[in-house]
């Protein structure tokens, strides 16, 4: 069993993952579900929380996992895309996927995949892959609770073949304007489909075009809504040394004196609505110290990471207008 990235194994395995990349973008659900099938379903072992936004949603989605792992819960993570290897884009309990485990599921992944495409002629691109993968992992795992992001939009994504308890929106802003509409109220449509019968939705600040489309879907599947400013808020936010101190007026709970190690304002929003997103998940007020101990270790790599260097050198993966502004107004603060 290979354990490390000289492996010859490992090698292997990346450029098998490579070999997808160029197969491009092909919105639609029916390939993973067609994969996931011969699999046996691994995405209905456990509950999911699905995460979409234009910007904020990797962030919330970590922010999510810290806070199920502060409360003793063995959390899944899928995020996109990763930064250095393909690894980070899978975690459980806290922990990063190894390249041995890598190469194992792969190992009993890829050829269910590569079934799949010969027979519909219809094979699987990267990220449809790399979703497999992370349902596959977590069923072999025995998370508790799985935190899904979406790649682009909601309704087409292939994460949106798991049925989630809780769906949350962190912004809506315009961006992948091909795929996902020219306005604020298209795009606001295509991401609250990931929005199942009878679950509940979080959202953080959404612009008021987007508010329509959201609660038309709330109302079609008989959902509940917990919104940002209503259901829930930060309050008495001041700076502190590389972050923040602030309180929660949470759904259930207010919880104070949370310090969060994070730059940029915008963070504070973000764990007031993983916050919510929990509490949401288990209908009930959470654990205060908990919730400060997971604001005072979540790591977010690349959002506006301070690296060592002779001069200050920050890191931000900001790549739309809306995620520019939001740098920006943090880089003035």
């Amino acid at each position: 069993m290979p354990t490390s990235p000289e492996d010859p194994g490992y090698s292997s395995t990346i450029d098998y993952i490579d070999s997808h990349i160029g197969r491009g973008v092909k919105p639609g659900l029916d390939r993973v579900r067609g994969a996931l099938e011969l699999l046996a379903d691994p995405q209905l072992g456990y509950p999911v929380i699905h995460i979409t936004g234009t910007n904020g949603k990797t962030s919330t989605a970590r922010m999510i996992a810290s806070l199920l792992g502060a409360h003793g819960l063995n959390a899944g993570l899928f995020t996109s895309p990763h930064l250095h290897v393909v690894e980070e884009r899978f975690e459980a309990g806290g922990d990063p996927m190894t390249p041995a485990e890598l190469v194992a599921t792969v190992a009993e992944v890829g050829p269910i995949a590569d079934l799949y495409g010969e027979r519909t002629g219809d094979p699987l691109t990267y990220f449809e892959l790399t979703t497999v993968l992370a349902f596959s992992w977590f069923a072999e795992r025995t998370v508790d609770v799985a935190v899904v992001e979406t790649g682009m939009g909601g309704r087409l994504d292939s994460t949106d073949i798991a049925a989630a308890e809780v769906a949350v929106i962190t912004t809506i802003g315009l961006e992948h304007t091909r795929y996902l509409g020219s306005t604020l109220e298209e795009i606001a449509t295509e991401k609250v489909a990931i929005l199942d019968e009878g679950a509940t939705l979080v959202t953080g600040n959404l612009p008021r075009e987007a508010e329509d489309p959201v609660e038309a879907r709330v109302r079609e599947t008989s959902s509940s809504w917990h919104r940002m400013g209503e259901s829930f808020h930060p309050d008495d936010i001041q700076p502190a040394v590389g972050g923040w101190f602030f309180d929660i007026e949470g759904v259930y709970e207010r919880y104070e004196e949370v310090e969060l190690r994070s730059r940029g304002r915008h963070q504070v929003d973000n764990f007031t609505t993983a916050v919510a997103a929990v509490e949401s998940l288990t209908s009930r007020s959470l654990d205060p110290d908990a919730v400060r101990q997971a604001a005072d270790t979540v790591t977010l790599p690349g959002r506006m990471e301070l690296l060592p260097a002779r001069a200050p050198l920050i890191l931000d993966g900001a790549h739309n207008p809306p995620g520019a502004e939001a740098l920006a107004f943090a880089l003035r603060e």
